[in-house]
């Protein structure tokens, strides 16, 4: 998930994108709808209580960077609770079904909504090559 460090750029991190796109697109309809979305939280919640803490979302990605882990997990967390629940994911999935809105996630939108957020939280540099 996100393998990106800082520094990174677009081009690398696009690559980690799309394999994540493709890794959540079950169907292989090159389209991610909400049921796929959501299947994240349950490979992420190793407790299965239905909430996603710190350790465990640390404990299911890879990254080189904690401060990284960090940023992304208070990413997650919309309701800033400490907890990414189905909610949240929920909301993150409204968030980058932009265009035209019709509940389903494409690779471009994809790629465009976590380009923006690893650029806003620091890991990505949007003007190398």
């Amino acid at each position: 998930m996100l393998l990106a460090t800082f520094g990174h750029n677009l081009t690398e991190v696009n690559f980690e994108l799309n394999k994540e796109f493709h890794d959540i697109d079950t169907d292989k309809n090159n389209f991610v709808n909400l049921q796929e979305f959501e299947a994240r939280i349950t490979s992420w919640d190793a407790n299965k209580d239905g909430c996603v803490t710190q350790a465990e979302f640390f404990s299911s990605h890879s990254s080189d960077s904690l401060k990284f882990e960090w940023e992304l997990f208070n990413h997650f967390d919309h309701n800033s609770d400490g907890c990414i629940e189905v909610e949240d994911d929920i909301a993150e999935f409204h968030e980058i079904d932009v265009n035209p809105k019709d509940n389903k996630i494409s690779l471009q939108e994809y790629d465009a909504e976590y380009d923006k957020v690893l650029e806003r939280i620091g890991f990505l540099n949007i003007n190398q090559p």
